[in-house]
């Protein structure tokens, strides 16, 4: 049974390493960003989620999480990545000397707002302004079709 119809196939997606790399660093980057936000509202590292206490267990360093949250974090942009990539677009590397196609709008997209989801101190809303932040800070990553 399917929950979700019309996702795209993205199983013949191969990532090149450069694509892996980028991953690491985006999910590296992305913790950082959430843990600090936690930090800055009294959360600190527990052996347990408890919301009441402000403590999380993943909040630490990125190399000092457990390879399985690792894993599953670098494996949410690789994700993407394959779905970019499906979709007929690329990423390029070196936007300074990119030269956009004919007609392409080189407007650069506004800065996302980020929306409340729950309580303004909940983990979802930390982490939803996290990735809002990383998407307007790589904005400078241009997208081509290709």
């Amino acid at each position: 049974m399917e929950y979700f119809s019309g996702l795209l196939d993205t199983s013949s997606v191969v990532l090149s390493p450069e694509y892996l790399q980028l991953a690491d660093v985006l999910a590296q980057q992305d913790h950082g960003r959430w843990g600090n936000a936690l930090l800055q509202l009294g959360w600190k590292q527990g052996a347990r989620f408890d919301p009441v206490r402000q403590t999380h267990p993943h909040l630490m360093p990125f190399e000092a999480l457990p390879e399985e949250v690792k894993a599953n974090k670098r494996r949410t942009f690789l994700d993407n990545f394959k779905l970019v990539l499906a979709m007929g677009y690329r990423l390029d590397s070196h936007p300074a000397e990119a030269t956009p196609e004919p007609g392409a709008n080189t407007t650069p997209s506004p800065p996302l707002q980020v929306p409340q989801l729950a309580g303004e101190n909940s983990p979802a809303n930390i982490r939803l302004a996290s990735l809002v932040a990383l998407r307007n800070e790589l904005m400078v990553v241009h997208f081509s079709a290709g």
